[in-house]
């Protein structure tokens, strides 16, 4: 703002506060107020609206920036202008929890929007220190994490604690879902229904050490909470869906896992310290791999329900005592149990499912038994049935998907170590309506569709494909 100038406007203001002074003041009030004025000068902010040659555009998207906002060391209060090189600006692309977003980390404590953004990429404006927002009603569309570790106190004039909601087709908040928190505190007390989702790195990366969940949510995203303090968590009755990587990288202690949950995602609550876990009886059908790795659990009761446990699930723990009760266990990836205080581990016998006729190891060797005591920790185990009713049952479920008829969110996974890596949405004439890449949450907006009948393909990493009708209401 000042530019070369400042020095000398400096000097000059500092000469006339003297002579103004001392005819007014006495002596020792001189110097507090002189030095007053140019604290003031010293930490002015920057104004700046983007011009072309900041930044790479296309189609209307901001691909990339070259502005340097190190040339405001006091922050920058941001304008993005409506056209850019000739261009309606319609949104910023997005970064990722490895890669920030275009804006991200900039010290930019103001930002303006133009009334023709649409889309706010992932990760777009994480790290700084806005603290007022605005968000035109013409943006359809904010990314995960999009203001992240922010100072927001308030948006488009309303006081908040920071927390900013997905958005919908008509420009306006899903207050059913929260994409981002912008807020300063690291005590998250005030999330309250109807709120369902927390959607992917919601709360990623901020140094949360507290949260308290209301029981309406029943979805926690990828990376939702991940790499934060938390050290308590009670996690909500409703919730049903844990997703990759959810939990990881915290201090929790001790969990418990409500009984409506029937997914527990990849490394969902790895890296933390935890000593106790409670698995409730209920619907938990999976555990997907690492789930609960490098933690300090000590043992572990593994509920009927469950079909599946992914390799290296409780790999480095603690654990003395290993209990599978008997249910629906059908396959337990590479080195579950690895790395603990136990040389051996009891699977269950199925003695209520006809046709079951033990276990093999991931070499096809059979396991004597009952009972089926196997001390190979870094292999994996797999059910055999004599009925091709019951094997085929179960490489069925390899893919499921629910619920159908399904009204917003789509729940996918695989009942295997395979990542879903593709899923095309198919109308009833053949068109493809949607194609999801690396769906690293397995779960697919459907709200945007009309009612009727759909088709799913899902393509995983192992090279499974499966085709799915689906009953939009």
């Amino acid at each position: 703002m000042f530019n070369g100038k400042l020095p000398k406007i400096k000097k000059e203001l500092e000469h006339k506060l003297k002579n103004v002074m001392k005819i007014f003041f006495p002596k020792q009030f001189i110097l507090v107020i002189g030095f007053t004025a140019l604290a003031t000068l010293s930490i002015a902010q920057t104004n700046y609206t983007l011009q072309g040659n900041d930044v790479v555009i296309n189609n209307g998207y901001i691909l990339n920036r070259n502005y340097d906002f190190s040339a405001n060391p006091n922050g920058t209060n941001l304008t993005i202008p409506s056209t850019l090189q000739g261009q309606t600006v319609k949104g910023v692309i997005g970064g990722s929890w490895s890669i920030w977003g275009l804006f991200s980390g900039c010290n930019i404590v103001g930002l303006t929007l133009p009334n023709t953004f649409e889309d706010i990429g992932d990760w777009a404006f994480s790290f700084n220190n806005i603290s007022e927002l605005n968000i035109p009603s013409s943006v359809t569309e904010i990314g995960e994490a999009a203001f992240n570790n922010n100072a927001v106190t308030i948006i488009n004039g309303h006081s908040t604690s920071g927390i900013i909601y997905a958005r919908n087709s008509k420009g306006t908040n899903d207050s059913t879902r929260i994409i981002s928190y912008g807020g300063t505190s690291k005590t998250i007390d005030f999330i309250s229904g109807p709120v369902t989702v927390i959607d992917s790195w919601a709360f990623g990366q901020i140094q949360i050490d507290s949260i308290l969940l209301p029981n309406t949510i029943d979805s926690v995203c990828y990376g939702a909470f991940s790499q934060n303090l938390i050290r308590n968590i009670e996690l909500p009755t409703d919730l049903k869906f844990i997703a990759m990587n959810a939990f990881t990288d915290n201090k929790l202690s001790e969990l418990n896992i409500p009984s409506e949950v029937n997914y527990i995602g990849f490394g969902a609550f790895g890296n933390n310290l935890l000593t106790k876990v409670t698995i409730a009886e209920g619907y938990l059908d999976t555990i997907k791999g690492r789930a609960f790795t490098n933690n300090q659990i000590t043992e572990i009761e593994i509920p009927g329900n469950v079909k599946y446990i992914g390799f290296e699930a409780f790999f480095r723990n603690k654990l003395t005592n290993i209990v599978l009760k008997q249910g629906k266990l059908c396959a337990i990836g590479e080195s579950v149990f690895e790395e603990n205080l136990v040389d051996n581990f009891t699977l269950p016998e199925h003695n209520n499912t006809m046709g079951f006729n033990g276990w093999i190891d991931g070499n096809n060797n059979d396991i004597s038994g009952p009972p089926y005591i196997t001390s190979n920790l870094g292999t994996s185990y797999t059910a055999i049935f004599t009925s091709s009713i019951e094997n085929d049952k179960y490489y069925m479920e390899k893919y499921q998907i629910s619920p159908n008829p399904v009204k917003d969110r789509l729940f996918l996974k695989t009942l295997d170590n395979s990542v879903i890596n593709k899923i095309l949405v198919f109308n009833n004439m053949g068109i493809i309506l949607k194609n999801e890449k690396n769906l690293y949450s397995n779960q697919i907006d459907m709200s945007m569709f009309p009612s009727g009948v759909y088709l799913i393909k899902i393509e995983d990493t192992k090279g499974g494909l499966k085709t799915f009708k689906i009953i939009k209401e």
